[in-house]
């Protein structure tokens, strides 16, 4: 697989500077497959500013499905953040339900501390560096990102990501 920088985004701001909203507005830009996977805002909540979201089929966090061809997604995963976070990274790095690492029209956003439900930020974050798919990764920090304190977040580790991913700042 290869890496197209542009396919792969950071948006790091803190607490209501809009990470959500421009997560959101990129994503519904997409075509193909999208899976919005959020960690604790339920989906009506955007549906006034994302009309289209009303298109999208709410998933139960801790359940797992077949992602369909050209399927929309909306995962809230309020109380089962790890296992729905961990099941959009087996669809994306691929597993029995779908494989949408190998797809440069699927996307997939990790919003609202869904992201720091993985196991193992730092491989996930490498994992996911090298796939095709468009990914879009919301926190208030990189370090929040990596799992770890600002103070180990060295600055060959900043160098890497934005290697690979386009971070904006809020």
């Amino acid at each position: 697989m290869r890496n197209s920088k542009k396919n792969k985004i950071i948006i790091v701001g803190k607490n209501g500077t809009g990470k959500s909203f421009k997560a959101l507005e990129l994503a519904l830009k997409k075509k193909g497959i999208t899976i919005i996977c959020n960690g604790g805002t339920d989906k009506n909540r955007y549906e006034d500013d994302f009309p289209c979201l009303k298109e999208y089929e709410d998933k139960d966090s801790h359940y797992s499905f077949t992602v369909e061809k050209d399927g929309k997604y909306y995962i809230c995963a309020k109380d089962y953040k790890s296992t729905a976070t961990e099941f959009v990274n087996a669809l994306i790095l691929g597993c029995g339900y779908g494989n949408l690492g190998h797809d440069k029209n699927a996307t997939v956003v990790y919003d609202d501390s869904a992201w720091g439900a993985s196991k193992n930020n730092i491989l996930t974050l490498w994992q996911l560096s090298h796939v095709d798919c468009n990914i879009i990764i919301t926190a208030d920090s990189l370090s929040e990102i990596l799992k770890v304190r600002p103070s180990e977040l060295s600055e060959k580790m900043i160098e890497d990501i934005y290697t690979y991913w386009d971070v904006i700042c809020l």
